[in-house]
């Protein structure tokens, strides 16, 4: 580093910082599930939870677009349509 005197200083500076690395939590398998016409079911997805205490869940019926936000998926009086694939 140049002085207004004319000299140079010489001389280290040191940084430091913490480094929190997140783990996403991750869903378990969930078994197949058998109902009746008209009845009702809930689901809760299994999960090991992250290093973050924040879990988000989303819930998808076959290629639809999003029909659930929370850990426990529930359907009312179940109909042929709602037969399939769950993820």
């Amino acid at each position: 580093m140049n002085t207004t005197f004319g000299g140079i200083i010489n001389g280290t500076n040191q940084s430091s910082f913490h480094l929190d690395v997140f783990a996403p939590a991750a869903a378990l398998f969930i078994g197949n599930y058998t109902v009746f016409l008209n009845t009702n079911i809930s689901v809760t997805c299994p999960y090991a939870p992250g290093n973050s205490a924040m879990s988000r869940f989303t819930w998808f019926h076959a290629n639809t677009s999003n029909i659930g936000s929370h850990q426990n998926l529930s359907l009312s009086s179940v109909q042929l349509s709602d037969e399939g694939y769950y993820k």
